[in-house]
């Protein structure tokens, strides 16, 4: 048998040549694969990061404090100017900050990690905004508009708008549904709206008209906890999706709740307590704060509880667990050394079920 000598040295070169090629691919994605590995490294230690911080914001002096829950102490500042009020959201895939400033009338987007603000939305007269978890969409109402507008987070652009019965006030999102859930002042309801078809309907009756919405979601469950009244009218009403049903416990006094995501236990301000609460309105545990809170938030962990109680005043910390009570973000702010006046606190990273 012949042999063309010239064409087998050339299949021989070519198949070197693809061989070569082959090794120099396999060590790009050698590469690859360890660079990939390392931005994940990097990712989780900053999602384990954020997770013990808690957001204090001083109304007076502008400055957003970032305060670490097992240090005990303040880790960066953000200065966005001034505002005589504030409303904080979270994405919660990324831990960005959304901090409306009113006297700015702009939304700052802050990466806590650097900390440093990364953008800024402007938009007056903000009346309640969602943040998607992945900080794509923002959707916003504002005062004395029956129009929510739904935003791209990185350019500020309209996407679309929707027409509600009135103006939508604490707005909560349950992307995995597309819906958003809000109240209008004086229809003692809670609405939605889909975010896909835009379909609005009204979801469920109160016995009046909402303090404060915050949602519970943990294995399949999810649901809504909605304050009501004030006084010995004070009363929380339980929602869930599942079976579309609600349930309505008297809480004289209560002023302020929040719920944790992982367990469903609540917890709720009554005058200078703070009850611990099953989901079913069950009060386990009391705490005494010798001071009556103005508001309440949780470590994304969910395993303290912070609250401000009063202009000047350092905030305090509870130990959902025990309940135990210890001293919380301070008032005085190391950029300044002066007494903050700390308008809200919010920390909503991780309200996802586990």
């Amino acid at each position: 048998m012949k042999y063309n000598l010239g064409k087998v040295d050339d299949i021989l070169s070519a198949f070197n040549l693809i061989q070569e090629k082959q090794e120099k691919t396999n060590c790009k994605l050698s590469r690859l694969s360890s660079d990939v590995s390392s931005i994940n490294t990097r990712i989780n230690n900053q999602v384990e990061v954020l997770r013990s911080q808690v957001y204090v914001f001083s109304g007076n002096m502008g400055w957003l404090g970032i305060w670490d829950t097992t240090t005990g102490s303040y880790k960066g500042f953000i200065n966005t100017g001034a505002s005589s009020s504030g409303e904080i959201t979270i994405a919660r895939e990324t831990g960005n900050v959304y901090l409306y400033n009113q006297d700015e009338n702009k939304i700052f987007i802050i990466d806590p990690y650097l900390p440093g603000i990364t953008g800024s939305l402007p938009f007056a007269s903000v009346a309640s905004f969602a943040v998607t978890p992945d900080g794509k969409r923002l959707f916003i109402s504002q005062a004395n508009s029956s129009i929510l507008v739904e935003v791209d987070g990185d350019t500020g652009k309209t996407k679309r708008s929707f027409t509600l019965p009135g103006t939508a006030l604490h707005l909560v999102e349950y992307p995995e549904a597309f819906l958003l859930y809000f109240s209008v002042a004086g229809t003692k309801a809670i609405y939605s709206v889909q975010r896909l078809s835009g379909e609005v309907i009204k979801v469920f009756d109160l016995p009046d008209d909402a303090v404060k919405i915050t949602p519970f979601k943990f294995g399949n469950e999810f649901g809504l906890l909605v304050l009501t009244g004030s006084g010995n009218s004070a009363s929380i009403t339980k929602w869930d999706i599942i079976t579309s049903t609600t349930s309505t416990v008297q809480v004289p006094d209560a002023s302020e709740i929040v719920a944790c995501p992982f367990s469903g236990k609540n917890y709720v301000v009554s005058t200078q307590n703070i009850l611990i609460r099953t989901l079913d309105g069950t009060v386990i545990k009391t705490v005494v704060l010798e001071d009556t809170a103005t508001q309440l938030t949780l470590t994304a962990d969910g395993t303290h509880l912070v609250a401000v109680v009063g202009p000047g005043q350092d905030a305090k910390i509870i130990d959902t667990l025990t309940g135990v009570v210890s001293a919380g973000p301070s008032a005085i702010y190391p950029p300044t050394q002066q007494t903050a006046q700390l308008l809200l606190t919010q920390a909503q990273f991780g309200f996802v079920s586990k």
